[in-house]
């Protein structure tokens, strides 16, 4: 079966245009066999082990993404002599998501006041 994270990988992954076709495609498995290992087989006449194997390769996947992103961020410390936290890349998050508010309030601003100058 599917675990929690892997599900969640694939809904960011499905965010980003990534489709059970598109996963099969990569993995070289049938569309099916995504769509049911996440959704449940149901009554598919399908071995455990071939079942096992498709859950497997796309946990597997899923689990690569992430290590490739954390290998990433863990350079990119490295590189700019930054400690690394498990939690830095919410806090990153964060900040971008504040920063963007604060850009999006400060157009606000500007034009309220150019609006007053026009009244």
């Amino acid at each position: 079966m599917i675990d929690e994270a892997t599900k969640q990988a694939y809904a960011e992954y499905e965010k980003n245009g990534g489709s059970f076709r598109k996963l099969a495609t990569l993995l070289k498995i049938n569309s099916a066999y995504v769509s049911m290992a996440f959704n449940g087989w149901g009554d598919y006449d399908l071995s455990s082990e071939s079942k096992a194997v498709a859950e497997k390769k796309i946990i597997d996947f899923f689990n690569s993404k992430r290590l490739d992103i954390s290998n990433q961020y863990d350079e990119i410390c490295k590189n700019d002599k930054i400690l690394p936290f498990t939690n830095t890349i919410i806090i990153m998050a964060s900040i971008i998501k504040a920063i963007k508010q604060r850009a999006l309030l400060k157009i606000i601003e500007e034009k309220v006041a150019l609006v007053k100058q026009q009244l």
